[in-house]
């Protein structure tokens, strides 16, 4: 039997932040025009279990992404599996 399951979490940062994609910006952010997601989508047919995370960024910084993939390995047993874009994995179990 095939298992889903999704999820969707606020990762907006605090008003202040400085924000990358905009090279004239000369200070940080001083409110939140639309809030930024985690979104992921886990499917499970009893022997493996994947699911794609998608991240409302530009990029993430390397150390971000390691501790990310760290968490995902020790809370839930997933492997990276592939990395198809930015801010997208795949993870496997």
């Amino acid at each position: 039997m095939l298992k889903a399951g999704v999820a969707k979490v606020d990762i907006t940062p605090p008003v202040g932040m400085w924000m990358a994609g905009f090279d004239e910006r000369v200070f940080p952010s001083l409110a939140v025009h639309v809030p930024l997601w985690a979104r992921a989508v886990v499917f499970d047919d009893g022997e493996t279990r994947v699911g794609p995370v998608a991240l409302d960024l530009i990029a993430i910084a390397a150390e971000g992404a390691a501790a990310h993939h760290a968490e995902c390995s020790s809370r839930e047993g997933l492997v990276r599996d592939t990395q198809q874009r930015p801010c997208i994995a795949f993870y496997r179990k």
